[in-house]
C-alpha cells in the first residue's frame, strides 16, 4: 500500500481512507519509513500508455531502538526490467566486511 497520494503516478485514484488506514498501522507499530536512494518508485504495472501505473510499494519499516542501532542502513532501489517489482538493497557501511571464499 501507500503512505500518501504521491507515492502513485497514473491511473485512478487511490481512495484516501486505504491510505489513512496503512499510515495509522505504520504509526501503531512505531515504524519509521527509511529513507532510500534510487527511482521514487518501486512498482509498475508494465502497461503502455495511459494505462501505466507507477506506485512505492516496497519500502523498509523499523523501530526508532532499530534505527538508533543502525544508523547508517541505506535503502537503494535497484530497477531490474524482468520484475514489475524493483528489489530492494539494504547495505550497512558499519557492518564488518566478509572475506571473498
Amino acid at each position: 500500500e501507500i503512505l500518501s497520494t504521491e507515492e502513485k503516478l497514473g491511473g485512478p485514484l487511490r481512495p484516501q481512507g486505504q491510505i489513512n488506514n496503512f499510515r495509522n498501522v505504520v504509526n501503531h507499530c512505531g515504524f519509521k519509513v527509511l529513507g532510500y536512494v534510487g527511482s521514487d518508485f518501486t512498482f509498475c504495472n508494465m502497461q503502455a500508455g495511459d494505462g501505466r501505473v507507477y506506485l512505492r510499494l516496497n519500502r523498509v519499516l523499523a523501530t526508532n531502538d532499530w534505527v538508533d542501532k543502525f544508523s547508517e542502513v541505506r535503502v537503494n532501489h535497484l530497477v531490474d526490467s524482468t520484475s514489475d517489482h524493483y528489489a530492494l538493497f539494504i547495505s550497512d557501511p558499519k557492518a564488518p566486511k566478509q572475506p571473498h571464499a
